[in-house]
């Protein structure tokens, strides 16, 4: 968890130390603003903790409008997963098959396969 800290605290660095070169230093507060939030999201995914089973897998069309009018549509494949708190939790399917079991590690930021 350490390693997503260092991460992420040289990207902002690197950020911030790119504006003030180009003598953008007003645009510090709002680069703090969305560090963060990258923070407290970071935070998230690594604190969370889960394991469960894939129970089925859909397909859904998801549509987008970009500012000219023109409208994308694409197919997206979820896995529907029966967390062992007998919650489901929806994720975009990531290559697994209906029955496959997964896990999320508390300081990890990927779902392992484990069968």
């Amino acid at each position: 968890m350490t390693r997503y800290f260092i991460y992420w605290l040289l990207v902002w660095a690197v950020i911030s130390l790119i504006l003030v070169i180009f003598n953008q230093a007003g645009a510090l507060p709002g680069v703090a603003l969305a560090a963060l939030i990258s923070l407290i999201i970071m935070i998230k995914i690594l604190f969370e903790q889960w394991s469960g089973k894939v129970i089925e897998l859909k397909t859904e069309t998801q549509s987008s409008t970009d500012d000219d009018g023109y409208t994308t549509t694409r197919e997206v494949q979820f896995a529907h997963i029966k967390l062992d708190n007998n919650k489901t939790k929806k994720i975009v399917n990531q290559g697994w098959k209906v029955g496959d079991r997964l896990a999320k590690i508390r300081g990890q930021a990927s779902i392992n396969l484990i069968n």
